[in-house]
C-alpha cells in the first residue's frame, strides 16, 4: 500500500518537520498536513488553527479555574 504525500500547508512554514524534495516542501510527520491543522486554544499569539506537531509555535497550557466549595474552604481556614 502506497501513501500519497501532499505538499505542506502554508502555515507549516518554519516548522522543523518540513523537508524539501525536489521543488516541493513535504511534512516528515503527516502525509496530508492540511487535515491536521485543528482549532485549538493553547497556542500563544495564534488564534484559530494549528498542527499538534508544529515546532514553530509556542504551546501553552490552558488556564484551569477550580471551583472552590466555600464551606470546605472556611473549615480549612478555621483548622489552620
Amino acid at each position: 500500500m502506497h501513501t500519497e504525500i501532499y505538499p505542506i500547508h502554508e502555515k507549516c512554514e518554519g516548522c522543523e518537520h518540513v523537508k524539501i524534495e525536489g521543488d516541493e516542501k513535504l511534512c516528515e510527520v503527516y502525509p496530508k498536513p492540511e487535515i491536521w491543522w485543528m482549532e485549538r486554544k493553547f497556542v500563544k499569539g495564534h488564534k484559530g488553527y494549528w498542527c499538534p506537531k508544529a515546532t514553530h509555535l509556542e504551546k501553552v497550557a490552558p488556564e484551569v479555574h477550580k471551583m472552590l466549595n466555600p464551606i470546605k474552604a472556611s473549615k480549612r481556614f478555621i483548622r489552620g
